[in-house]
This record gives structure tokens, C-alpha cells and sequence, in this order.
């Protein structure tokens, strides 16, 4: 007999893709959105219960998931890639502030320099 069991997806972009995992039993899988790529972990996990041996089942079945937020401390050394998209998020920040402030900033500095 069939029964439905409630699982946890864990999507996130990788490049131009999203990639899905379920942490209960380890299993992976990817699509072009983030609704593809559940559809696509759906068909993965049903298909490893049609075809797997129930020990391989009871052996990567984890039944206690947690999922939450962590603070970390990071090192000051970040990649090139963090870095520059640090620096996108501070430019986009700056972008709004100075439209938040009706261009002033702008106009208050070529009335200093002229």
C-alpha cells in the first residue's frame, strides 16, 4: 500500500540552475527553476522508494531534521566573488539613499566645487 510522507527541500541557485536536496535521505537533484528543481526531487525521491531495498531505506533515512539561522564569525578574507557582490549591495545602497535624498548629495557637491 501507498502512503504519502511529508519530507524537507532544500533549494538553492548554483549558476544558472537551482539545485534540490532532501537532507532525510540524502538525495539530490536540479532543474532550470526553483519549481523544476522540487518537481525534478519529487520524481528522484519516489523513484528511489519504488526502487530501493528496504535496509538501503532504513540505513540514509534520517528522521530528525533540523533546520535554523547560525551567526558566524567570518573570516576577513573573503572570495573575490563575495567581494564584488559585496560591493554591488553597497553601490545599490548608496544608489537609493542618494534617490531617498532627491539627488542632493549630487547637487550639493557641484555647488561646493564650482
Amino acid at each position: 500500500m501507498k502512503q504519502k510522507r511529508q519530507f524537507t527541500a532544500i533549494i538553492e541557485r548554483e549558476n544558472d540552475e537551482y539545485v534540490s536536496l532532501c537532507p532525510e535521505l540524502d538525495i539530490a537533484s536540479q532543474g532550470n527553476t526553483v519549481e523544476e528543481a522540487r518537481n525534478n526531487l519529487i520524481e528522484a525521491l519516489e523513484l528511489f522508494f519504488e526502487t530501493a531495498d528496504p535496509s538501503e531505506i532504513a540505513s540514509r533515512l534520517h528522521d530528525e531534521i533540523f533546520v535554523t539561522s547560525l551567526e558566524v564569525v567570518v573570516n576577513q578574507d573573503y572570495p573575490d566573488r563575495c567581494l564584488s557582490r559585496l560591493e554591488e549591495i553597497k553601490n545599490v545602497k548608496l544608489a537609493i539613499a542618494f534617490i531617498l535624498a532627491g539627488g542632493r548629495a549630487a547637487s550639493e557637491k557641484q555647488s561646493d566645487s564650482g
